[in-house]
């Protein structure tokens, strides 16, 4: 870094000679001492330094001199070099001429002629190690903006790389509900061909048996013979309406399951939701597991129902596959605060603490001796965050007990 620069102008040449002399004496070699014998030598002095690189840090100058007055000097000093410390000194300058240099120039201190020593040299000394100071400062302040740039530009550049990610995880996350839903109806598909499989039965050999009796009746003689065929063909009847109720409900409960569309937002109970997966999950229950619900009246709520039946059907599935003996699953909705509260507890069966601690993790899973990979319960935590809720996981003697909590003021619908 070069050395800064003080300049001294006066018309009297033993003035500035004395003025330097006293100067370096005092403050040393860590400067340059400039000397002018009139403003515009002056000017010419600052103009060839600045070109060249160096400050000007500090500037004094007498008041009278010929063509150009030490105000009117300091004022155009001010011009070229707002940050240099202007000094007056002279023993003639009139109040308005101190005026015009401080309200024009910027004056930082008038010294009257003849100068005291120490006072040249303190106020000198001040202005020096203030210039110094203003030219750290604004060095900081430029360095400082020079980091927040670069900050805003990391902050700007991280927060695309983040929102990127974003964007992949939700695309990532959407294809493994999709992917955890196909494979749920994978699962399903031979318990609920089996329970579709059953009341067709019964339609077809209600539908063979109305068939044969119809066709006897034309031989029928006798009226009481002819009204135990219609009673039979009434049962019949009774029958194959019962089938093809029980085949519809199946339909309307798989077409609720599979309903996962991001835009299939409405007003849910989702008692219906829960109800759905049990009927689709009958062939697992009939015979070996005891299913007892306690639904205390809740309200609907704004939600994406599909997501939330293929929450309900993993969770009923986990605890379905770990009954391995049979047991009971009870299943309870109340209300507390500003909640609904879900309790799914499987009775027979208690999580083991290490396989509790993980839970939710995304990767692979073994029971029943086989390694699979897992996502499903992965899935659901995903779905109940996404629908403002909690879910816990704990562990009681012989039960596994899952608790949702669902905002009654539900979400709004994405965009």
């Amino acid at each position: 870094m070069k050395k800064l620069v003080v300049i001294c102008v006066d018309d009297e040449k033993i003035v500035l000679d004395s003025l330097k002399d006293e100067l370096k004496d005092s403050l040393g070699d860590d400067y340059i001492y400039e000397t002018a014998e009139g403003g515009i030598d002056a000017l010419d002095v600052m103009d060839e330094l600045t070109q060249t690189g160096f400050e000007i840090a500090v500037f004094i100058s007498d008041y009278i001199m010929p063509h150009m007055k030490g105000d009117e000097l300091l004022k155009r000093v001010h011009g070229i070099s707002p940050d240099t410390i202007k000094i007056m000194l002279t023993g003639q300058a009139t109040i308005e001429a101190v005026g015009n240099a401080v309200n024009y120039a910027k004056l930082y201190r008038f010294i009257t002629k003849p100068w005291d020593h120490r006072d040249l040299i303190l106020t000198v000394s001040e202005g020096l190690r203030s210039y110094i100071q203003s030219k750290r400062l604004e060095l900081q302040h430029q360095e400082l903006v020079e980091m927040n740039n670069t900050l805003e530009q990391k902050v700007k550049e991280r927060t695309k790389e983040l929102s990127n990610a974003l964007e992949k995880l939700k695309s990532i996350q959407m294809q493994l509900i999709q992917t955890s839903k196909m494979a749920a109806i994978g699962h399903l598909a031979a318990g609920v061909a089996h329970e579709i499989n059953n009341p067709i039965s019964a339609v077809q050999s209600a539908a063979d048996l109305s068939n044969r009796l119809l066709e006897k009746m034309e031989y029928f003689t006798h009226a009481q013979d002819l009204n135990n065929t219609i009673s039979l063909i009434q049962k019949n009847n009774y029958t194959i309406l019962k089938g093809a109720d029980r085949i519809t409900q199946l339909v309307e409960h798989l077409n609720a399951f599979t309903a996962l569309d991001q835009s299939n937002y409405k007003m849910t109970d989702i008692h219906t939701g829960i109800e759905s997966a049990l009927t689709l999950l009958q062939y697992k229950v009939e015979g070996t597991v005891k299913i007892v619900k306690k639904f205390d009246k809740v309200p609907a709520i704004g939600c994406y129902p599909g997501q939330l039946n293929q929450a309900f059907m993993a969770i009923l599935r986990f605890l379905l596959k770990n009954l391995k003996d049979g047991g009971t699953i009870l299943i309870e909705s109340k209300l507390e605060k500003q909640s609904i509260v879900l309790l799914f507890i499987n009775d027979g069966w208690e999580i083991p603490a290490e396989r509790l601690e993980r839970i939710f993790d995304f990767g692979f899973d073994n029971y029943d001796s086989r390694i699979r990979f897992e996502f499903d319960l992965f899935n659901v935590y995903n779905i109940i965050q996404q629908h403002k809720g909690t879910i816990k996981v704990s562990k009681q003697p012989q039960k596994t007990v899952f608790r949702l909590t669902l905002p009654i003021k539900g979400i709004k619908e994405k965009e």
